[in-house]
């Protein structure tokens, strides 16, 4: 079995201020933002940089299901040809 691929996309984003539950952000990708602000630190000051990471894994496959693939592209270029 191959191991998980992990995948990480990292956002970076100025703290403005706090509204309210939230917590507002601007960043040059998503522009203004707000973002709970339980998930944020309460010492957080303006202009201060709050960087998200986000990280997923990818499924990872088997040998035995990389195989199967094979197979069945093989039998599909088969029968267009016989067909």
């Amino acid at each position: 079995m191959t191991p998980p691929s992990p995948v990480a996309a990292t956002l970076t984003a100025k703290f403005a201020r706090f509204e309210q539950q939230w917590g507002v952000l601007f960043s040059d990708f998503l522009g203004e933002f707000r973002w709970p602000s339980q998930n944020l630190p309460s010492s957080l000051q303006a202009g201060n940089i709050v960087y998200f990471e986000a990280k997923t894994e990818l499924p990872s496959t088997t040998a035995a299901q990389d195989e199967e693939q094979k197979y069945i592209q093989m039998r599909r270029l088969l029968e267009e040809l016989i067909n």
